[in-house]
């Protein structure tokens, strides 16, 4: 992906590292160049939309894949070391010539010495398409406005003597010949709302020795074009009007490609919705208004919780669907004057008039929320996919549109920290917390390679034996300045940033060691459970990472069970099941998490290999006296008896909760009724004891 170890550019450790890091993570166009003008890194993106492999552009000069007439511009940009802003760039591609970027970039420099170019190029291939055929369109109007013949028609005035070209007849839907020239068949060709227009130019043309005018027809056929007449009043020597000649462009081409450079700039390509630079215009105008009338407006940004899953375990064919479905139930909650728009990716925004208060902020936001409970069904699946809502009232003092906009994604952002499914509004105190979840993702990169993580065991013991069986392995942040950090504070954060792969794989080499120091001890009858993250279970090389560890860490792999959750399962019902069928293959055991909180159908159990329910603490925490906690925890011990499934109570703190699960033939459970996580020494003492006993 990479050439950042090459010789000749003087990039420094920390840069290389940051780079590496971005590069990975990044879905957009980005790339680095050295002093010299060769490519030492881009990002997947680049490539795919040039045709070339990475290795094909990686180590090559950036000059090399474009234009030859742009090249000796380019140099002399990058000999400048200078910011770039914006520039054009014709990039060469394998298939279809060629692909148009915009780039930007920010110099480099080691020890004040240039050291090469960091930037992002945007995709302007389509957009500059659009341009050059509005351009050729309007060449191709000069060129018939300067040939008479083209579109051409005379009148003389004396007579009432009419003459068509044979492209008159044509742009007025006839057949050349077909019917006499007249004034009548012209005036019903005349779009009815550009009618008054017209007579008004034509009928001031002896006054104002001709006209210009740009006009709708409707052919006889029933299509809508676009005409650029101009015509010229003759006069003779004693100044009466004898002739009026002219000549008419159809324009309907250079109209469409106009239009369609304004969608471009303005609104979605995938749900048609105005897009961010649409919102903010419109949002100025807005406010402008209601500072005028002194009436409040609030703006929502909207955004789709866990919408990750969705693409990464449907496609993204269906994320789109999905996208233009939540679109089109949006729209409905924008009213008249008011604008719903599309940031880009799973984000949306709303502005509302006329809102005074934050409690009717708050109703409408909690109204869209509960509209979103109801599923979308895509591709004959039906999918529920849950809201994140930040808000924020305005105006407020002299603050831009774009700087509203900000502080309600902000709140989204608060919103989704907090679980999803609900709405938060702006505060000023927001603004310091994500300046610490900036600094907390910061601290949670160096932390794998500073070796600052750490696996807790919580014991899992038998209700038959009251002996432990096995533990379930958490993860735990021992920060050199915070102290001990719970996974809730940190484990969303990895899932945002996409390292909770790399931890799970350390996790896992962690869970084998540990194993294999407690069979050397003679506890080799353990089960050690371990948590699979969605990124982790999506991963086309899972089973391929699980089966190379357990080969070169483990004594043996019965000892280790996976654990997954009931909503990650449903969304590729038929993925899932082949990926867990292929981890069983590997001798290990798989349990189903938080059983019971899903939105699934119980039929998948008879197609998955799974050997242990666990029921979600929720329903545990009620036990005994919570008589819908009782009939849910009965039932899902009677479902997993009769499935022939082991069955884990997870939460269990109270006596009570204990004799209800061991009178219900519950066969495990984990809580801190027996013992809350412990470092691994401290449950080796407590293993040791146990077992003594």
């Amino acid at each position: 992906m990479s050439n950042l170890n090459s010789k000749n550019h003087l990039l420094t450790a920390d840069m290389k590292q940051d780079f590496e890091q971005i590069f990975e993570l990044s879905e957009h166009c980005l790339w680095c160049i050295d002093s010299e003008g060769y490519f030492i890194n881009i990002t997947e993106t680049i490539a795919t939309l040039s045709g070339f492999s990475l290795p094909e552009i990686i180590s090559r000069r950036f000059v090399d894949f474009l234009a030859e007439k742009e090249r000796p511009a380019f140099l002399n940009l990058l000999e400048k070391q200078q910011k770039i802003v914006n520039y054009p760039i014709t990039f060469l591609h394998r298939d279809i010539d060629w692909v148009t970027f915009k780039i930007s970039a920010l110099p480099l420099f080691n020890d004040n010495k240039f050291a090469g170019y960091y930037g992002i190029a945007l995709n302007i291939t389509e957009y500059k398409q659009a341009e050059e055929k509005y351009i050729q369109a309007e060449n191709n109007l000069a060129a018939a406005q300067r040939l008479s013949h083209v579109g051409s028609w005379e009148l003389d005035l004396l007579t009432e003597e009419l003459y068509w070209s044979d492209e008159t007849y044509r742009m007025l839907g006839f057949e050349p010949g077909e019917i006499k020239p007249n004034h009548k068949e012209i005036f019903k060709v005349i779009h009815p709302d550009d009618f008054e227009m017209v007579m008004r130019k034509v009928e001031g043309a002896r006054e104002n020795k001709g006209y210009d005018v740009q006009h709708r027809i409707v052919q006889p056929n029933g299509k809508i074009g676009i005409l650029h007449e101009r015509a010229e009043v003759i006069f003779d020597r004693r100044g009466n009007a004898v002739k009026m000649m002219g000549t008419a462009q159809n324009i309907t081409e250079l109209k469409e490609a106009e239009q369609k450079i304004v969608q471009l700039q303005n609104y979605d390509f995938l749900t048609d919705l105005p897009n961010r630079n649409m919102f903010v215009k419109q949002t100025d105008h807005l406010l402008s208004i209601a500072k005028q009338n002194k009436k409040n407006c609030a703006l929502f940004c909207i955004g789709l919780d866990r919408f990750k899953l969705v693409n990464e375990s449907m496609g993204h064919d269906a994320g789109n669907d999905l996208l233009k479905a939540v679109a089109t139930r949006l729209s409905q909650y924008s009213g008249e004057g008011e604008i719903i728009a599309r940031l880009g990716g799973d984000e949306f925004a709303l502005i509302k008039q006329d809102i005074s208060h934050e409690d009717i902020a708050a109703l409408l936001a909690q109204k869209i929320i509960n509209h979103f409970a109801l599923p979308f069904v895509v591709y004959d699946q039906e999918i529920v996919i849950s809201l994140s809502i930040g808000m924020t009232l305005c105006p407020i003092d002299d603050r831009s549109s774009d700087d509203l906009l900000k502080d309600a994604q902000t709140a989204m952002h608060r919103a989704k920290a907090t679980g999803g499914n609900t709405y938060q509004f702006y505060s000023w105190e927001m603004t310091d917390k994500v300046k610490d979840r900036l600094s907390l993702e910061g601290d949670l990169r160096r932390a794998l390679e500073k070796e600052e993580f750490m696996l807790y065991y919580q014991p899992k013991v038998s209700t038959k034996t009251g002996k432990i069986s096995g533990a379930e392995a958490l993860i735990r942040w021992q920060h050199p300045e915070k102290g001990l950090i719970p996974p809730d504070k940190f484990v969303s954060v990895l899932e945002d940033t996409g390292l909770i792969v790399p931890v799970g794989e350390w996790s896992l080499k962690e869970i084998c060691k540990q194993y294999n120091v407690w069979d050397d001890m003679g506890f080799g009858d353990l089960s050690l459970a371990l948590n699979l993250s969605v990124k982790q279970f999506v991963d086309d090389e899972l089973c391929n990472k699980v089966e190379r560890t357990l080969k070169e860490i483990a004594h043996n792999s019965d000892f280790l069970e996976l654990e997954v959750t009931e909503s990650l399962l449903m969304g590729d019902l038929q993925t899932a099941t082949k990926t867990l069928h292929s981890l069983h293959a590997l001798g290990l055991r798989l349990s189903i998490d938080d059983f019971g909180t899903g939105y699934s159908s119980l039929a998948y159990l008879k197609l998955m290999p799974v050997d242990t329910l666990k029921i979600d603490r929720s329903f545990v925490i009620g036990l005994p006296d919570d008589h819908q906690d009782c009939a849910i925890a009965e039932v899902i011990i009677m479902l997993a008896k009769a499935l022939n499934l082991k069955i884990v109570a997870e939460g269990v703190e109270t006596q009570p909760q204990l004799d209800f699960l061991v009178e219900k033939e519950c066969d495990y459970i984990q809580g801190y009724y027996y013992s809350r996580p412990l470092p691994s020494d401290e449950f080796t003492r407590l293993l040791q004891k146990d077992r003594e006993n």
